[in-house]
């Protein structure tokens, strides 16, 4: 899996972050991660929804739509639970539990993806 940038007005949310394109690589995007740190993630794409059977840590959660604009968030989403199918959303950004505050990100923020 390659790694890919995500910034938010020009700011660098994660410079780590898995790009998963592929039904095998979205689906075992970080199972197999421990933990994950500040500056990296999982970019799923396409998809709006995700589930966290077999994780062993928490996340937090961003579904982005076909511009990268921000359709909702989750916070502290924990493992063992499923997120609900976000329609408006073409892609998911998984971060660690605090991203999202620590990033203020917001609905109708839009992310920038450098591939």
């Amino acid at each position: 899996m390659k790694n890919i940038k995500i910034t938010k007005n020009e700011f660098l949310i994660g410079d780590k972050i898995g790009y998963a394109n592929n039904p095998i690589s979205r689906f075992f995007g970080l199972l197999n991660k421990k933990t994950i740190v500040d500056g990296e993630g999982v970019f799923l794409t396409p998809c709006n929804s995700i589930h966290m059977f077999f994780m062993k840590f928490p996340i937090d959660v961003v579904f982005l739509d076909r511009k990268y604009k921000v359709v909702k968030i989750m916070e502290d989403l924990k493992p063992w639970k499923i997120s609900p199918v976000v329609f408006k959303a073409q892609s998911v950004l998984e971060l660690p539990v605090g991203s999202i505050k620590k990033y203020q990100i917001v609905e109708n923020d839009v992310l920038e993806i450098i591939f």
